[in-house]
């Protein structure tokens, strides 16, 4: 029974990806798509490691892992920005409307990420590309900042991004999927904190991104894209600078 728990958590997540697109289809608010893909990172996360702790990963159980992905980071986060962009709310666009397909890019690049990811030995311990997990969790971000945002100011809600920040967001994110950046997972690896610092200042910064987002007058959510930004500058401060 034991052996088939981390594929039940991988089905769990790819349960979440397909409620959150039947959400989208539905015309629900896009924060309950968004909220789906937290919980679907949740447990894309725990299936590897109960499949570690238990020893019983397998080739169908990866298969398995991305082809959820696929659904819960590639598909969703694309439908919902593409839909987010097309809100008179979110101030992005309206004269370019066009534009909002560039979002739709999203999966295909996805799917490449995943495809490679399959079949590249070197991301054993590290990354080479942005992981679809980390560029889904900055994309669902957005909504639930205007959501939280709506909250305070019913009237005038916009994302507080000018469009030419969006737009390169919008162009580079989905890039850096398959680029050749290289990421630190966040498996701590033997050597205690001196192998591990990287990973220690990573998570420390981001308890400080929450407790500042908590305490300023902005929306918690507004933490999660800014994590991910954090994750992609230390990745290049380690890859080309100091943090080795």
């Amino acid at each position: 029974m034991r052996r088939h728990l981390p594929n039940f958590l991988t089905l769990c997540n790819l349960s979440c990806g397909v409620l959150a697109l039947a959400l989208l289809l539905s015309g629900n608010p896009l924060r309950h798509a968004a909220l789906l893909v937290l919980l679907a990172a949740v447990f894309d996360l725990l299936d590897g490691q109960v499949a570690r702790a238990l020893g019983v990963t397998s080739p169908l159980g990866k298969d398995l892992d991305s082809l959820a992905d696929l659904v819960s980071f590639g598909v969703v986060p694309a439908l919902v920005v593409f839909e987010m962009m097309g809100m008179p709310q979110s101030g992005l666009f309206h004269q370019v409307p066009w534009l909002r397909y560039l979002a739709l890019l999203m999966a295909p690049l996805s799917a490449l990420r995943l495809a490679r990811f399959n079949h590249d030995s070197r991301q054993q311990v590290d990354f080479i590309g942005l992981p679809t997990p980390a560029h889904a969790l900055f994309w669902v971000g957005w909504p639930l900042v205007m959501s939280g945002q709506h909250v305070q100011q019913p009237e005038g809600w916009v994302l507080p991004v000018s469009e030419a920040s969006f737009l390169i967001f919008l162009i580079v994110f989905p890039l850096l999927l398959n680029s050749g950046l290289r990421l630190f997972s966040l498996k701590f690896q033997p050597g205690g904190v001196a192998a591990n610092r990287h990973r220690v200042l990573f998570l420390a910064l981001s308890c400080v991104l929450v407790a500042l987002t908590t305490l300023a007058p902005v929306s918690v959510w507004l933490a999660l894209p800014l994590i991910i930004l954090l994750y992609l500058v230390m990745a290049v401060l380690r890859q080309y600078l100091f943090l080795h």
